[in-house]
């Protein structure tokens, strides 16, 4: 987890998100049965969709607002957003040795950017 963080330093994610996220991780570390644990790339990868979901909702939430989607509406669009962030994560290119700082940020990045421009964000 410490080095998913790390590589957003020059990120616009604030503090409280980021220990939202971290918490959201670590529960889906901790909901794993004992003997089938996540391995780091599990981990790393898991922490990548969260932080695109996170931040692409909270992007993409204005327009909704907006728009004067209904619940069941925004209901439908988050999970959408879910879904692709997940996909983001699990096609990111990342080192067979282990993420870089860079593959990471370069994963959220293009991911929250990409999923503004499917769901119409206004920033």
């Amino acid at each position: 987890m410490e080095a998913a963080f790390e590589a957003k330093a020059d990120s616009t994610i604030a503090d409280a998100e980021e220990r939202d996220i971290v918490a959201e991780v670590v529960a889906w570390i901790l909901e794993h049965p004992g003997d089938r644990t996540p391995s780091p790339e599990d981990v790393v990868r898991k922490a990548i969709e969260t932080t695109i979901a996170e931040t692409a909702l909270t992007e993409v939430s204005s327009t909704l607002h907006k728009k004067g989607a209904s619940f069941a509406e925004r209901q439908s669009i988050e999970q959408q957003i879910r879904d692709v962030a997940a996909e983001y994560a699990a096609q990111s290119d990342l080192s067979s040795t282990g993420a870089t700082e860079r593959e990471m940020a370069t994963a959220i990045e293009t991911g929250i950017r990409d999923i503004g421009i499917i769901f119409g964000a206004d920033s």
